[in-house]
């Protein structure tokens, strides 16, 4: 028997809970799936890993609780602190990697430098080696903190240069930021005025480090002022222009309220750009004879689906469109339905044998690229089930009929269906944030009944200029891969349901029991986990209280080892509710009231 060969690119928590997945799986006890893995640096861990051109700052800390971000199958130790330094969690990973055996199937210190499809299989081509490796399925884990994204504001390329009047940079992007002193300053810091541009976690961290030290720090967002902005830091509109002197050290910054400020040096917390550079990009397919290839583009302001292309478009944001953010559609870049009678498309790829899981932003990425991985090769696996329609498919068989019989399928209209609800949704949402022009019904008697009552309404009232068209394009390419805060919960169960769905049983086993000394296995949403994640800002305030106060590691002391004789996920959020309820006690006392007694919205909430 032939095993299915399975690519990863990247060792990652995506790339580590694919891998975990697979070697979890039946099909791999059996022989019948041969995972490997790329991983161009010398251990695991991704984004975690410190290294010259990693993201991390010195001071960062997760800005999630541990219980909350940990992968369901491998809590952090006992006595964590709540909110852990990138160490720890870098030493977390390593710790999950070494405890289900995943080093041997990764091929560390390999940087993917080529990706192809050649009908039926995908062919990656590594550095320093003539060989292709091929696969019968890609899971693409390479993480989207690799690529700063740069924004457009005149006058900063002269500000991310030397010059004759400025020998050295006055600006970079804050991958390189370390600590205060790394940075290459014009003059000391404290006679130095900062801008740190973007409202983000990294933002928000590296203006309050060096706000005791600095002259001044600004705060620049183009959303208005953060939730929970550093305490003394300027806050500033959106940046709109970098000037200076050409032959004096003056350098002004322009902001889109019309002010002005001095400015030394700016540091841009501006984000990363989605990247696969080892893709074929579309406008070199055609001359290499690739089948499959990227666009670059933004996401239509118009309905999206059937799209005008056979492209898969990386909007720089994320990938469209993906089937539930994860895996490809037919005839978006990918082969057709099995139904489709036309033989020369069935070239591409079929959009089962890829995934990119992990480019969600705003969650809690391990439970959600462990229900990614699971749901990839669910519907991998479907399509490659014996006397399966995809399976022919997928093996290249493009004399397909409907008589055979299959294993469940995925019904592609549904999975169209929640793209388009989506891309409404958000249109909605656009245009619910413009200034609306008075509608028919507004010029009436205040008495008289509006007679549109539909959702349609802010929508049909606000004039689609080209600039709102474009708008609402960068809109949408921003913000399909970002979730609302409990929107992860649903997404995450939507996807075990999926799982469930394509099983020929009729369902999942029920798990486990948790243990004292581990989480629960249940890979659905536990009923703390949204009620804990809307006090986020609020928990880590607190906390972070404790830190300075000397008195984390008291807090967290055995905590998780279920010496208490509750579970080790019980005793965690137990604690999470205690240290919110004592950071509610703190705001009282500061506020004159009364301290200590907590808030009312946190009575009988330890429950989980």
């Amino acid at each position: 028997m032939t095993s299915l060969r399975i690519g990863i690119i990247g060792a990652g928590p995506a790339g580590l809970a694919a891998l975990k997945t697979i070697l979890d799986s039946d099909e791999y006890t059996r022989g019948q799936w041969a995972p490997t893995v790329f991983e161009a640096s010398s251990t695991v861990g991704g984004v975690w890993h410190p290294s010259a051109s990693s993201p991390l700052y010195d001071s960062l800390t997760t800005n999630l609780p541990h219980p909350i971000m940990a992968f369901s199958s491998f809590p952090f130790p006992p006595s964590t602190l709540l909110f852990p330094p990138a160490h720890t969690v870098q030493t977390y990973i390593e710790a999950y990697a070494d405890a289900f055996t995943l080093r041997p199937h990764i091929r560390f210190n390999t940087r993917v430098a080529a990706v192809e499809w050649r009908h039926p299989h995908w062919h990656v081509r590594v550095d320093d080696d003539a060989k292709s490796y091929t696969f019968s399925l890609l899971l693409v884990c390479n993480g989207h903190h690799n690529t700063p994204r740069m924004p457009s504001v005149p006058g900063l390329d002269a500000w991310l240069s030397p010059s004759p009047a400025h020998p050295l940079p006055r600006a970079s992007h804050s991958i390189t930021y370390r600590n205060p002193s790394s940075l290459v300053l014009p003059l000391p810091l404290a006679q130095s005025s900062i801008l740190v541009i973007g409202g983000g976690p990294s933002g928000l961290d590296i203006s309050d480090e060096l706000l005791p030290l600095a002259k001044r720090v600004f705060l620049s967002t183009s959303t208005g002022a953060p939730p929970t902005p550093p305490s003394k830091c300027i806050i500033k509109p959106r940046t709109t222009l970098f000037s200076s002197s050409s032959s004096t050290s003056a350098s002004t910054v322009h902001f889109a309220d019309g002010t002005t400020e001095h400015i030394d040096y700016c540091i841009l917390a501006t984000g990363y750009a989605v990247s696969f550079p080892f893709f074929p990009s579309s406008s070199t397919t055609n001359d290499s004879g690739q089948d499959f290839s990227l666009s670059s583009s933004l996401i239509p302001s118009t309905s999206p689906l059937p799209l005008p292309t056979h492209s898969l478009t990386n909007t720089s944001y994320a990938l469209f469109p993906l089937a539930r953010h994860l895996f490809g559609l037919p005839e978006c870049g990918f082969a057709p339905s099995t139904s489709n009678p036309n033989p020369e498309l069935h070239i591409l790829p079929p959009p089962t044998s890829i995934a990119f899981p992990g480019l969600l932003v705003r969650v809690a990425p391990l439970p959600v690229v462990e229900a990614q991985a699971r749901a990839a090769l669910a519907v991998f696996r479907a399509a490659s089930t014996p006397n399966s329609n995809a399976n022919a498919y997928l093996a290249g068989n493009t004399a397909i009929t409907d008589t055979q019989p299959h294993h469940p399928q995925i019904d592609w209209q549904h999975e169209s269906y929640l793209i388009q609800t989506r891309h409404a949704v958000l249109t909605a949402k656009f245009h619910d944030s413009l200034p609306k022009s008075p509608s028919p019904c507004q010029s009436q008697s205040p008495i008289q009944p509006s007679m549109t009552t539909n959702t349609d309404t802010n929508i049909s009232n606000t004039p689609i200029s080209h600039e709102n068209t474009l708008a609402l394009q960068n809109f949408l390419s921003h913000e399909w891969d970002h979730f609302d805060p409990l929107e992860q919960f649903a997404y995450r169960d939507a996807l075990d349901d999926l799982v469930a769905s394509l099983s020929l049983s009729p369902s999942p086993p029920p798990p486990p029991p948790p243990t004292h000394t581990h989480t629960s296995t249940s890979t659905r949403t536990r009923p703390w986990e949204p009620r804990i994640h809307i006090h986020t800002l609020a928990l880590r305030r607190a906390w972070r209280l404790l830190e300075a106060r000397g008195e984390a590691d008291a807090w967290v002391r055995g905590v998780g080892s279920g010496e208490s004789g509750k579970t080790a996920e019980e005793e965690w959020v137990d604690l999470m509710w205690r240290v919110l309820e004592w950071g509610e006690g703190q705001v009282d006392d500061e506020e004159g009231g009364e301290g200590g007694q907590g808030g009312k919205s946190l009575e009988g909430a330890v429950q989980i």
